[in-house]
């Protein structure tokens, strides 16, 4: 009997393996199909979907034996992701937006051509054709011509010309203004620094001082035999001053101050300069002088407070000497003594008497004859300033000074008792005793 032929015998393990294969073939469709948008889906062609089954033939021959191994599987990202047509109409959307319609319209051209009947593609190529054409056209477009406006009406010449007119006034008021402020408070600082300055010299300062007295100009008139007179008489009045200031005790002299230089080119200057600073504490005594031979010849004189700029007194002198040169030296005589004290002179009745009229006497001859007041004074004090030069000196003469003393004391009891000049000699005198001889002092 003839044996049968014995069928080649099938691996067990092939055929698992294949159902391994299909199974996860089958998983990782299963997993496609989840994760894919349904836009993907619909895209997939048929080729795609032809691959799985391709997959699954296995060759006829027997396959070697293989150890089944477990690989990783990657998870794949939930974030969506779009196809190359999606991302090129996203694209050109941008563009569209962005105002780049040249580009946009050629994606979107682009794309129409792809995807025949792409509604998106043709609306959006649509919108970038018109923008592209309205574009072009503003460009090419000539820009709108700004109609003339009609410029507002200015103000007439007669309202310029009062407008000027009221600034200016304007600004004169406001500088007048300023101007009367500033000079109002400067003069009210000089007032108090003036008040100040007197109350130093007068009442704290020992001995005080007494205001100083500048010999000022006199002048002879035009046509006049006195007109050169005027120079004696300055210099006889300042030779007095010097004597009364050389006999008088401390606290009664009266500085003679010089006056201030002439100068007519800076004459705006010493005025601004004298409206700044405080002004000088003494007295300007000027006079002028006239008559003609044989007299009488007669001085008016004033004196000037510089303090306040003001004349405070002013008198006439008048001379009935002989001769010119003895009348112009009585007359700054007089005038002396007058400058010193206007008030105390003459509130004392024949204080300032003249020398009477002496027809053919001069000189001391027409002094003896009647003595006045003025000259007994200035006998007087010539007596004590010998005394006052040897006091200041240290070197006093104990026989002459007490007989010189006697004689200027019996010349002051000759004026009137209630003469202010008769209480300022015998203050000197007793001044004068009180250094000689102590004892003596009244």
């Amino acid at each position: 009997m003839r044996r049968r032929a014995s069928l080649p015998r099938t691996n067990p393990l092939h055929g698992r393996e294949v159902i391994l294969l299909l199974a996860g073939l089958l998983l990782v469709a299963s997993l496609l199909s989840v994760c894919l948008p349904p836009a993907l889906a619909q895209e997939a062609t048929p080729d795609a979907s032809a691959a799985p089954a391709e997959a699954t033939t296995t060759p006829a021959g027997p396959t070697p034996t293989a150890t089944a191994t477990s690989t990783p599987t990657a998870t794949p990202s939930p974030t969506p992701t779009f196809t190359a047509l999606q991302a090129r109409l996203a694209l050109a959307q941008a563009y569209l937006r962005g105002g780049d319609y040249a580009r946009a319209a050629e994606i979107f051209a682009a794309v129409a051509l792809e995807d025949r009947g792409n509604a998106e593609a043709l609306a959006g190529l649509d919108a970038a054709l018109q923008g592209q054409a309205a574009a072009t056209a503003t460009a090419v477009a000539p820009p709108p011509t700004p109609e003339p406006t009609a410029a507002p009406a200015g103000p007439g010449y007669g309202a310029a010309l009062a407008g000027k007119a009221g600034a200016a006034l304007a600004l004169a008021v406001a500088a007048l203004v300023l101007a009367t402020v500033l000079y109002l408070a400067a003069r009210g600082l000089r007032w108090l620094l003036s008040a100040l300055r007197e109350v130093w010299f007068t009442r704290v300062r020992r001995p005080p001082v007494r205001p100083g007295i500048i010999v000022g100009e006199f002048h002879g008139a035009p046509g006049e035999e006195g007109s050169q007179g005027s120079r004696v008489v300055a210099q006889a009045l300042t030779e007095q001053l010097a004597a009364w200031n050389e006999a008088a005790a401390p606290g009664q002299e009266n500085p003679i101050l010089l006056d201030r230089l002439d100068t007519p080119g800076l004459a705006w200057l010493g005025a601004l300069w004298h409206g700044i600073t405080l002004p000088r504490r003494a007295y300007r005594v000027r006079g002028v002088l006239y008559g003609r031979h044989p007299g009488p010849y007669r001085l008016a004189a004033d004196r000037i407070d510089l303090r306040s700029n003001r004349v405070d007194a002013s008198r006439a002198f008048e001379s009935s000497a002989d001769a010119p040169a003895q009348a112009f030296r009585e007359l700054g005589m007089a005038a002396a003594f007058w400058a010193r004290d206007p008030v105390g002179m003459e509130g004392t009745p024949g204080l300032l008497e003249m020398p009477a009229r002496a027809p053919g006497i001069s000189g001391a001859a027409r002094a003896e004859v009647g003595r006045t007041p003025i000259q007994i004074a200035a006998e007087a004090l010539r007596l004590m300033g010998l005394v006052r030069a040897q006091v200041k000196a240290e070197n006093v003469d104990y026989t002459t000074a007490p007989r010189a003393l006697d004689e200027a004391q019996a010349l002051i009891e000759q004026l009137p008792a209630a003469a202010a000049l008769r209480h300022d000699l015998q203050t000197a005198l007793d001044d004068l005793w009180r250094r000689v001889q102590p004892g003596r002092a009244r």
